[in-house]
């Protein structure tokens, strides 16, 4: 059985960095990135970590290639609509995106104890939405996210509609990783 820690848009590691303290106990780091600018950061931070592997993708609900929009900020986004106050460039980048459930299925142990982060942009819910669908998110030990999906006028009633299922569903390890105090919140839920 391994720890292992899927960070859901990692921008330039600075989660990954908290994590590698040793107090954390994770095995394995698997930091998920579309955008190349961050990925070039990524790479060059963590290539020498045998803990740390870097996707040069985002996750979705679907394999695909999209546009990703204002590319290589904090507010790296596949929303065209997201309002973000970080003030990033308008950049607008084709990205690779990979199936959620496809990942886990082929890179998941039922063994494994998986805690997920997913500080997407807007992409949050359809990812925990395709694991749900797909029975992966049974692996899930705890899921840290940041309901950016709010920034997104078409794409906000997500979040509601996924709260409103994992309440039905009896599910109650998603813990709201937001704000100032997120970095606060890894060592409770990683115990």
């Amino acid at each position: 059985m391994s720890r292992i820690f899927l960070d859901v848009g990692s921008n330039t590691g600075q989660t990954i960095e908290l994590l590698l303290q040793s107090r954390f106990r994770i095995d394995h780091i698997v930091g998920f990135e579309p955008s190349p600018i961050c990925c070039d950061i990524l790479n060059s931070k963590f290539e020498s970590n045998h803990k740390v592997e870097i996707v040069e993708a985002g996750l979705w609900f679907e394999t695909c290639e999209m546009d990703l929009h204002n590319e290589g900020s904090v507010g790296g986004t596949v929303h065209a609509d997201y309002q973000t106050t970080c003030d990033p460039e308008k950049r607008i980048t084709r990205c690779r995106f990979i199936k959620a459930s496809d990942w886990f299925r082929d890179y998941v142990s039922e063994d494994d104890e998986v805690f997920l982060k997913l500080n997407c942009e807007g992409s949050e819910c359809r990812i925990v939405t395709d694991l749900l669908d797909s029975g992966e998110y049974d692996k899930v030990k705890a899921t840290l996210i940041d309901f950016d999906v709010r920034k997104s006028p078409m794409a906000k009633p997500q979040e509601n509609e996924l709260r409103e299922r994992l309440k039905i569903a009896g599910i109650n390890n998603l813990h709201i990783y937001a704000g100032d105090y997120r970095h606060m919140l890894l060592p409770s839920v990683l115990r």
